[in-house]
Order: structure tokens, then C-alpha cells, then sequence
């Protein structure tokens, strides 16, 4: 019951951070640019373009993934006789295409996808099992394994996993959570956790290259209940830019629940060495709280952006950018509870940030250059997704719409 009590708190606590196989011809006559606008602030603006798409008609829980504007593809997934269909669409000649399929046992063991995405033309699939995992010597009933799928232009396909198999080669690939993952260039990174006994949680950073499908163990730590008390550390979201990785421990020493504890950021400075760059504890607050914690964490050499966690409905900015040259920091504006960053980016010597409302933009300096909203609530709208220099997401009148217009965005610095 004591560990129950405390899973159960862990799993509050964590962030949840989510056709035919030949090519056919789609029938739309829609055409293709609606418009062209520009916006800027500063020293940094943005050029809009606007596509007119359609979706195809046989799609249902659409989800965009990317746009290239290099081949003209949209690449996209949606739901189709019960399987989940990656597919890609010539915008130029209104081609579609489909990539991969999730179905049989892979579908039958999946309980959900943590993350997918299209990086240049290569689909990866964070996919997470709870059917036929060998559980080996954790007895508990949430139990899951992380299978990665890699599809490159060509259509061949790489697994780190064999899912016709219970390959379980350590502690750290299973685990009794969905894991938080953010992207780096061509690499993902992993959060996750995996309760060893009752009294133990260990607690890691993984990272997953697309290009070899090969996972590797950055970092672990212990956390240990004893007497209803947390002793150790555990690790809570990761992510960074450019190869830089930070990730945030929180230390607990006899504390009674994870909302206590101090909470530092480390910052990794060779492939096996990490620092600490900053404790939590020392940001000021409108409420100036104690134990503070973070939701989003990255950064590179230059700059380091933080998304803090809060417990009340204080709608305060949370939001931080530190120059690492002074550790000076400033608010970015409107990222509040409920509104947290979730990505960032690097696009030629320029940050973007995004809370899927609003995207920011920000110099090597740490100065916010130019903040746009693409948020419509009367609209369904993607989040953002970024290729190269292109920023592109989907604007639909609502769910079930087949009409779409696919905004693409290029950055510019001046």
C-alpha cells in the first residue's frame, strides 16, 4: 500500500508530456498558395506562406507530423479500418503516399505512441507496449516497454526492438511510465523511470539515435522509500540543443511526498560528466516558492530555457531564459500554468520556443526577438513542427474537416 500510495503520486506528479500501400491520386482541384505575409520585430521576422490541402477521405483522427518544403511533403498519420496509417502527400501534385502501418500484433500490443514525428524524411515511432511484456523481476501490473521504429525516404524499416520476442537486456528498458521525449537534430531523448522493488525507483535519461536505431543509457539515478520517508534523487525531464543535454534532478533527503525536495539543473559536459548549472530554489517567484520544479528544460552553450511546474491556478510567467555567460535571467511572456513550453529549437543562430500557442523567437543573447500566437480556440490547429528553416502547422475549421490550410513559416534573422 505505501508503494501504491507513492506510485500513484509519481504518476501525478510526471509530466505526460503525444490510403492504399501503392501511391494514388488525389482528386482535389484546390489550389496550392493562398497567400504570402511578413512579420518581424527587431532583428528577426517571419515569412508566412499559406497552402491550401486536402486531407484525405478515408482519414480519421488526423494528426500532422511535418512539412518539407524541399520534396513539397506533408507527412501526416490518421486512423484507418482500426490501424494506424504514416503517410505522405505531394502538396505539387496532390500524391499520397503511404509510408508505414501499425497493425496486428503490434497494434494488439501497443497501449500508446509517446511520440512520433517526421526529421527531414525520416518517420520515427516511439511506440509503448503493455501487451506481452516479460516483466522479469518487476511484479507490478504497470509494467511497459518502449519499441522504436525508424522508416527512412526509401521506405526501409529499422526496429530497435523485436516485438515477436521478450528481449529485455536491462533494468532500463522497462519501465512503469510513459516517457517525456524531445528532440535533438537526429537524436531523441528519453525520461523515464522503472520500480526495481517496492522501496526503489530508478529513474534515467536515454537517448535514441534515428540514423543506427540505437538506444544508449545517458544517466540514472536511485530514489528510495524507507519508513515513509524519500531519500536519493530522481531524475525529471531532459532535453537540449546542438548535442548540449540538461536534465533536472530532484534531491530528497527524509521528505514525505515528490512535491518537496530542492530541484537542480545539470548540464552534460562530456559523454559520461554532467554539472550543475542551477538550483530552482533560487528563482524568484511571485509567490516566491519553496521547492521549486521545472516542466521543460533545454538549452546549448549559449542560453538555457526553463517552463516551471506550478500546484496552484496562479497564472504568474513561468517561463525563464538564462544567458549561461551571466546566468542573468528574463520572463518569457504568457508561459504560464497550462500554457508551458514543450518545444525548442535551433534554427541557424536563432532559438524558437513553442507552447503550442505561441511561438518565440530569441538571439544567442538571450533577448526575445519576435513572439507570434498561432493559437485559434474557434479553430483546430496543430502544433508547430519544424524542418530546417521551416516552422509549418495545420489550420482545419474543426476536427472533421478534409479542407485544410498548411501555414509554413520561414525564420529570418536580419
Amino acid at each position: 500500500m505505501k508503494f501504491k500510495k507513492l506510485f500513484i503520486c509519481i504518476l501525478a506528479f510526471s509530466l505526460l508530456l503525444t490510403s492504399c500501400t501503392s501511391k494514388s491520386k488525389n482528386n482535389s482541384n484546390s489550389k496550392n498558395t493562398k497567400e504570402t505575409k511578413k512579420e518581424s520585430i527587431e532583428n528577426a521576422s517571419f515569412d508566412e506562406e499559406i497552402k491550401k490541402v486536402e486531407i484525405p477521405k478515408n482519414a480519421t483522427e488526423f494528426k500532422f507530423l511535418n512539412y518539407n518544403a524541399e520534396n513539397n511533403k506533408l507527412y501526416f498519420r490518421y486512423m484507418s479500418n482500426g490501424n494506424i496509417v504514416y503517410a505522405s502527400k505531394n502538396i505539387k501534385d496532390d500524391i499520397t503516399d503511404i509510408i508505414y502501418e501499425i497493425k496486428g500484433n503490434e497494434k494488439t500490443n501497443m497501449y500508446a505512441i509517446a511520440r512520433d514525428g517526421v526529421i527531414d524524411e525520416t518517420l520515427f515511432i516511439v511506440k509503448v507496449n503493455d501487451k506481452n511484456v516479460a516483466k522479469g523481476e518487476n511484479k507490478f501490473s504497470n509494467v511497459y516497454e518502449y519499441n522504436y521504429i525508424v522508416i527512412d525516404k526509401n521506405k526501409n524499416v529499422q526496429k530497435y526492438f523485436n516485438e515477436d520476442k521478450a528481449e529485455i537486456s536491462g533494468d532500463y528498458q522497462v519501465y512503469n511510465k510513459m516517457p517525456t521525449v524531445t528532440i535533438d537534430g537526429r537524436n531523441l531523448i528519453l525520461t523515464c523511470e522503472n520500480t526495481i522493488d517496492n522501496n526503489i525507483i530508478k529513474s534515467y535519461i536515454l537517448q535514441f539515435n534515428i540514423d543506427g536505431a540505437s538506444l544508449r543509457l545517458l544517466e540514472e539515478k536511485e530514489l528510495k522509500t524507507e519508513n515513509k520517508k524519500l531519500n536519493g534523487s530522481y531524475i525529471k525531464f531532459a532535453g537540449g540543443l546542438g548535442n548540449e543535454i540538461y536534465y533536472q534532478v530532484l534531491n530528497y533527503q527524509n521528505d514525505d511526498k515528490m512535491e518537496e525536495g530542492s530541484s537542480d539543473i545539470y548540464k552534460r559536459t562530456s559523454p559520461s560528466e554532467f554539472k550543475k548549472v542551477l538550483e530552482l530554489d533560487r528563482i524568484k517567484s511571485p509567490q516566491n516558492a519553496k521547492n521549486g520544479k521545472a516542466l521543460f528544460v533545454s538549452g546549448d552553450d549559449k542560453l538555457l530555457f526553463t517552463s516551471g511546474y506550478v500546484l496552484d491556478d496562479s497564472k504568474y510567467n513561468t517561463g525563464k531564459v538564462f544567458n549561461l555567460s551571466n546566468m542573468q535571467s528574463t520572463d518569457i511572456p504568457d508561459v504560464t500554468n497550462g500554457m508551458d513550453i514543450v518545444d525548442a529549437y535551433k534554427i541557424n543562430d536563432l532559438y524558437l520556443l513553442d507552447n503550442t500557442y505561441t511561438a518565440y523567437v530569441y538571439n544567442s543573447d538571450g533577448k526575445l526577438l519576435l513572439k507570434k500566437t498561432y493559437r485559434d480556440k474557434e479553430k483546430s490547429i496543430s502544433k508547430i513542427e519544424v524542418t530546417n528553416n521551416s516552422i509549418s502547422y495545420i489550420v482545419r475549421e474543426n476536427e472533421d474537416s478534409k479542407e485544410a490550410e498548411l501555414h509554413i513559416l520561414k525564420l529570418k534573422g536580419k
